[in-house]
């Protein structure tokens, strides 16, 4: 018998709508992996695209189920994605994904089967000097909202630390990290972009059904005392080909839906994390400190992505008060409504 026969099969899932400019990249990532490809399925959760994702899906022999119905409700199709792969492991993806070498995969399940951890992430993102400045950023960054990254929440290491600066109990290993949480306060906000997890741990979790990868993975770190894995050298490329203000939109909605979502568990803007939130407002209005933390980047790894920095945490920073603006208003009316 081949080694391989005894490696687990892994489902590479994801959810997708119109993504023709970037699913066939994301796919190739995946039929290049350095594991066997017969033990790797991919899944497609699809809104009903009406362009050449279907076709490019069947190019690369993806499992593609089309969702009209679910097409303007993306949580629910991730919450298919998460729960129905039937494989040993699963790997929450996204289209924008690409694994950063061939060896990826197969240096996460060698940790996986290691430890037996709740779940495998990198370390870092991929830092593509090709990018766009934007997805160089927030690789740099170790994370896509820089208010998360300033409560230390990130889900990737930032290529200015060495140390993450959340607190936890980690053990060191060959491949990386073996880190255990002890709360939602220093819970990275992992599950997405590259998530590899055990399938059955989660296939009955209300959180995942939801589409809620962070709760679905706190949960998990609530329920058992395992730890999660952190691959060091090898990374996940999340590629974003959008601009500041676009992106700054979307993730601003996001994170409102995701924070009013009635199964919550983990929540990052709470009343403890207040008081850090309007320093997060100072800290990106005056400019100063922002300048100062792409400065410190830049002489960690030279590159003028950094000096997005200030630019993105003002915009941020807007939009979140525009947000919370408009929700206060929103329950003012309802309380004179109901007056």
């Amino acid at each position: 018998m081949n080694k391989s026969d005894f490696l687990p099969s892994v489902t590479v899932t994801m959810i997708s709508y119109q993504d023709e400019t970037i699913i066939e990249t994301c796919l190739q990532s995946i039929r290049e992996q350095d594991y066997p490809q017969d033990k790797v399925v991919i899944q497609l959760i699809d809104g009903g695209s009406t362009d050449r994702t279907a076709d490019i899906a069947e190019k690369y022999g993806a499992i593609f189920k089309s969702m009209p119905e679910l097409k303007n409700y993306a949580s629910r199709r991730g919450g298919l994605a998460l729960t129905t792969p039937s494989t040993e492991l699963s790997l929450f993806f996204s289209a924008d994904n690409r694994f950063g070498s061939p060896l990826t995969l197969s240096k996460m399940v060698a940790a996986y089967l290691e430890t037996k951890s709740l779940g495998v992430s990198t370390l870092r993102y991929a830092h593509v000097r090709d990018d766009r400045p934007i997805s160089r950023y927030f690789a740099l960054n170790g994370g896509t909202d820089p208010l998360v990254v300033f409560l230390r929440l990130n889900d990737r290491l930032a290529y200015d630390e060495k140390i993450w600066g959340i607190a936890f109990d980690a053990d060191q290993y060959e491949f990386g990290l073996l880190a255990n949480f002890s709360s939602f306060r220093n819970f990275p906000t992992i599950g997405a972009n590259g998530f590899l997890y055990p399938t059955n741990m989660y296939k009955n979790s209300h959180y995942a059904s939801d589409g809620l990868h962070i709760d679905m993975a706190y949960e998990a770190s609530r329920k058992s005392k395992g730890g999660f894995a952190f691959v060091e050298g090898e990374t996940i490329h999340h590629c974003i080909d959008t601009s500041v203000i676009a992106f700054v939109k979307r993730r601003v909605q996001y994170a409102g839906d995701y924070q009013f979502a009635e199964k919550r568990l983990y929540k990052i803007f709470d009343s403890h994390s207040a008081f850090w939130c309007i320093v997060f407002a100072i800290y990106s209005i005056t400019f100063i400190f922002p300048i100062l933390r792409a400065i410190k980047g830049y002489f960690s790894k030279q590159d003028i992505a950094w000096f997005l920095h200030p630019i993105i945490c003002f915009a941020f920073t807007v939009g979140y008060s525009s947000f919370a603006f408009k929700m206060g208003l929103k329950k003012c009316k309802e309380k004179l409504r109901l007056n």
